[in-house]
């Protein structure tokens, strides 16, 4: 028997929105997850776009690391690994170690690897597995979504905002934008292979 792991052929995306405040601390506000099926990566952009899942919002630590571990729960009934990428995973894994239960249960050193001290390729989280797109694509989501007609969204980033505070909707919107072209960016580029033809073959 093989022991070549194996993937679920839905695959995610997760960012996060943090405001930097005067004292120099990072507030984390808003976060939240999307997923698409890879089978769709040859399809039109606005076809894929339609058919990622909504937005899973997060508005606290706790409620990040509520999602991660239901998300694990699934992949480990299915006996598959999840994808979950992340655009600028060395940020996002700061927050994760010192904020998610899971992350920190979970994380072992020979299950990672880090190309440089703290800039991480993928990082195995007992059934999940988070990736760096940023690494895979080596473009920001910027000039992603420029390239792909589908741009990114512009926000006021001398607000600060909590995870307590009433959030515009321009927020969950800009925030939505962001996981919606890294999960369309992914999946584009691995439409340009075609011996790409599930997630276990996607290259770091």
């Amino acid at each position: 028997m093989s022991n070549k792991r194996q993937y679920n052929n839905i695959i995610y995306a997760f960012d996060i929105e943090a405001t930097t405040t005067a004292a120099g601390n990072v507030s984390h506000y808003l976060s939240s997850f999307m997923s698409v099926d890879f089978s769709l990566r040859a399809k039109p952009n606005a076809e894929i776009v339609n058919a990622m899942s909504p937005p899973r919002f997060c508005r606290t630590a706790a409620e990040v690391n509520d999602e991660l571990v239901r998300l694990n729960e699934e992949a480990k009934q299915n006996g598959k690994t999840t994808l979950i990428y992340v655009h600028n995973l060395a940020y996002e894994i700061t927050f994760l170690m010192y904020n998610c239960t899971f992350v920190n249960e979970n994380y072992k050193n020979e299950k990672a690897l880090f190309i440089k001290r703290r800039i991480p390729l993928f990082i195995k989280l007992d059934f999940l597995e988070l990736r760096c797109s940023y690494k895979l694509l080596n473009k920001s989501l910027d000039k992603i979504g420029e390239n792909l007609g589908y741009k990114k969204l512009s926000i006021d980033y001398d607000k600060q905002y909590f995870s307590f505070s009433e959030l515009p909707q321009h927020e969950y919107d800009y925030n939505k934008r962001d996981v919606e072209i890294t999960l369309l960016s992914v999946l584009k580029e691995c439409s340009r292979f075609e011996w790409i033809t599930s997630p276990g073959d996607i290259p770091l």
